[in-house]
């Protein structure tokens, strides 16, 4: 069990994932339109950090605002939309649509998963849970 974890430990900088192959981790797509307040019907393309169409990996489910919402809020990875560089960002999962699971290979990209995901058949069976969830939030929620 400890050389398991040994062969994922961080060496040198924090993040810095040393395992080998790809992980699983569900991924969504930003929405190209989506709504900006109930009240009014304005629509907006993307948000301000990522582009419409932008692929997302979801790093976690962080929780719903108050009892009466139906969405909860999600810590996402994905590339900026100014700087090109990946970020870490919290948005409302409604914002996402398309979700599946998929593997990832980039390395960046795993680092800024660690630990929550990783290649093991558990990890993909937690991802498919988070797929299902985030999927009926998505098409419950009016556009």
């Amino acid at each position: 069990m400890a050389d398991e974890f040994e062969s994922r430990a961080l060496t040198g900088r924090p993040n810095q994932w040393t395992g080998e192959g790809p992980v699983w981790c569900p991924v969504a797509t930003m929405s190209a339109l989506r709504s900006v307040d109930s009240a009014t019907d304005e629509l907006r393309r993307g948000t301000k950090h990522f582009a419409p169409g932008a692929k997302l990996y979801l790093r976690h489910i962080m929780g719903w605002r108050n009892s009466r919402d139906d969405e909860p809020d999600i810590e996402v990875v994905g590339r900026h939309r100014g700087t090109h560089r990946y970020v870490r960002m919290s948005m409302r999962a409604a914002w996402a649509e398309n979700w599946r699971i998929d593997l990832v290979y980039s390395p960046t990209v795993i680092r800024l998963l660690w630990p929550k995901w990783d290649e093991t058949t558990g990890s993909k069976a937690v991802a498919e849970e988070y797929v299902n969830i985030l999927a009926s939030v998505s098409k419950a929620t009016p556009e």
